[in-house]
């Protein structure tokens, strides 16, 4: 089970790396607090791999990072991301369409439905066994 003490929300992303030693975040992964992150989105998974280099450990021999969403979006060089795969443009398609529907027949929806688009676990080089303490 995820300790919710160790859950950390309420904080902004970093502007420039320079700054990451003064961030809270950069104090838990320095510290080894965990032995693996989840981010709720690829920018902040960049955000915590680029940290935990910074604080000398190696991703994923000291800590593992899962992001939802693959970074590579944001930079090429981080196609090394285990994700989770929401296929983004699927559920953005299949909702337009519905718009669409809905549209001409003149704002009249004649049924409900739902939409399930199974996520997909992609694993790559930022997740690992639990490191040996």
């Amino acid at each position: 089970l995820i300790n919710p003490a160790h859950m950390i929300t309420d904080f902004k992303p970093l502007s420039v790396l320079k700054d990451a030693e003064a961030h809270p975040l950069y104090r838990y992964i320095r510290n080894r607090m965990v032995t693996a992150y989840i981010s709720l989105n690829g920018r902040l998974g960049v955000q915590i791999y680029q940290m935990a280099k910074q604080a000398g450990l190696g991703v994923p021999e000291d800590v593992s990072i899962v992001s939802f969403d693959d970074p590579t979006s944001i930079v090429e060089e981080f196609s090394i991301f285990t994700h989770v795969k929401q296929f983004e443009r699927d559920m953005g398609y299949r909702a337009a369409s519905k718009l669409l529907d809905i549209l001409r027949d003149q704002g009249e929806m004649k049924s409900y439905s739902k939409v399930l688009i199974e996520p997909e676990l992609v694993i790559r080089q930022t997740s690992g066994t639990v490191p040996k303490t």
